[in-house]
């Protein structure tokens, strides 16, 4: 399973949450698998 947030898009990794790109290692350390819980991006709560 990977990152709600994480997409494929225009040949990038692509997180919606932030609108941007990710670099591929970010990707590899948060999106791809469970690891997404220990993102400062996943667990930002917008208030």
């Amino acid at each position: 399973m990977s990152c709600p947030f994480y997409t494929w898009k225009y040949g990038n990794y692509f997180c919606i949450k932030k609108k941007e790109n990710v670099p591929e290692d970010v990707y590899g350390s948060y999106c791809r698998n469970y690891d997404y819980g220990d993102c400062p991006i996943y667990k930002y709560r917008e208030k």
